[in-house]
């Protein structure tokens, strides 16, 4: 592996496994030389019936490698590492390093490696299950070879009361299915997230870094805590392969986080999300009435928000379908004045291809025309003006966003250094 000469580093060590309540945790110190606050730990805490066989440092070198590279801190981590995944680092970090410029190959390194592990797992594979489309799709396609049904608190869900709710929908799911879940609970995004301004190390991103960059090795991150008990486990695909492209997730990077003990597979790339619904999510009356896009995490709303983005592009899939009255998790009805005032990002503009031409072919004009609007390729007065107001509310709240970040920041340094006066004096 390539070493650069960085002079930061981040140490992983005191990795431990203790039980709290019905789990049983998971966790690191972390050391970060970026940190503003000193050390921290970070955790993954597991259903205590499928506790962990093994303590490697597996897991943190997936969650932490590509924050590391962003942070520009080498990586070393006190525990045993895969021997398979090691070396399997540099190919990950060329492949980073050529998508995003403002990656940075580090050196990473371990205190041991090991080859093989036992395995008690007798060939059973998982899949990740958010409730949403990628995920429901995946699950349906392989649910004879499936066994186990995989949930996360940390990535998507933070409200507590939607994380209960969704996990007793999902339970219900699993024993409809004769399969079992696995619930993760992890603050690994909180602690790897440089879009959030209230991250303690590395320095701050101004667009969507967990999705672009790392949501992939999350899941890896959550895979590896499982090896000993699951031999193989799906990651449902974002993109299909029609137009794949630099993404936290890609077929081409999820693979190598795999170790000798445990497969990572990247799956559904053969169908964008109009065929994903048609091929399997259409044909489950249960997915269509569970099926859980949103992202809002809002105290009033503990399901799907029927308001944001990925909730209007997802109705509209499903009416492009012709099954969005079966889908009874979007409890209000579409509303396309509010889709025609959206403002995209460029790799959002595809999802609203797709869209447009399934309505085009099932001739539905009114969603042809809205979407035909999102994309630039008609004028709408309205649109005009609501974006005009929005575009001026956007600059005044990411002002007082960056005015909050210095002010927070200053003020913990200010604290940090009052106390290093005072503990001076002291001594």
């Amino acid at each position: 592996m390539k070493i650069n000469n960085i002079g930061k580093a981040m140490k992983i060590s005191d990795i431990r496994v203790k039980q709290i309540e019905d789990f049983e945790e998971l966790s690191a110190n972390i050391s970060a030389s970026t940190s503003r606050h000193g050390d921290f730990r970070v955790w993954f805490r597991i259903t205590k019936e499928f506790t962990y066989s093994h303590i490697t440092g597996d897991p943190f070198l997936a969650g932490f490698l590509i924050p590391c590279m962003y942070a520009g801190e080498n990586l070393h981590i006190e525990a045993p590492v895969s021997e398979f995944l090691l070396k399997n680092i540099s190919t990950i970090q060329s492949i980073l390093t050529k998508w995003y410029p403002n990656l940075k190959e580090i050196s990473v390194s371990c205190t041991e490696t090991y080859d093989s592990l036992i395995n008690n797992n007798n060939g059973q594979k998982g899949c990740f299950f958010s409730l949403g489309l990628d995920s429901w799709y995946s699950f349906l396609k392989n649910q004879d070879t499936i066994s186990h049904l995989i949930l996360i608190q940390g990535a998507d869900i933070h409200n507590n009361e939607l994380w209960l709710s969704t996990k007793q929908i999902a339970e219900n799911i699993a024993q409809y299915f004769g399969k079992k879940l696995i619930t993760v609970q992890t603050n690994l995004r909180s602690r790897t997230d440089f879009s959030k301004l209230e991250m303690v190390w590395g320095k701050y991103y101004d667009d969507d870094f967990f999705g672009e960059y790392s949501h992939g090795s999350f899941l890896a991150a959550i895979g590896l805590c499982l090896t000993g008990k699951i031999s193989e486990v799906f990651i449902p695909s974002s993109r299909p392969y029609s137009y794949l492209e630099p993404w936290g997730s890609h077929p081409l990077l999820d693979p190598l986080w795999s170790t000798q003990n445990l497969t990572l597979i990247h799956d559904g790339c053969e169908s964008n999300r109009i065929e994903k619904i048609k091929r399997q999510v259409a044909k489950s009356e249960i997915a269509l009435k569970t099926l859980r896009v949103c992202y809002s995490n809002t105290p009033k709303q503990l399901y799907n928000c029927c308001q944001c983005e990925k909730c209007l592009r997802t109705m509209m899939a499903l009416r492009a379908c012709k099954v969005l009255e079966l889908a009874t998790s979007f409890h209000e009805v579409l509303d396309l004045s509010r889709v025609e005032v959206l403002v995209l990002k460029q790799k959002q503009r595809r999802f609203y291809e797709q869209i447009k031409c399934e309505a085009d072919v099932i001739g539905d004009k009114e969603l042809v025309h809205v979407n035909k609007v999102v994309l630039g390729e008609k004028f709408s007065l309205y649109r005009f003006y609501i974006n005009k107001i929005k575009n001026k509310m956007w600059i005044i709240t990411e002002v007082l966003q960056k005015v909050k970040y210095i002010i927070v920041n200053l003020l913990r340094d200010v604290f940090i250094l009052n106390f290093l006066k005072k503990s001076s004096r002291k001594a």
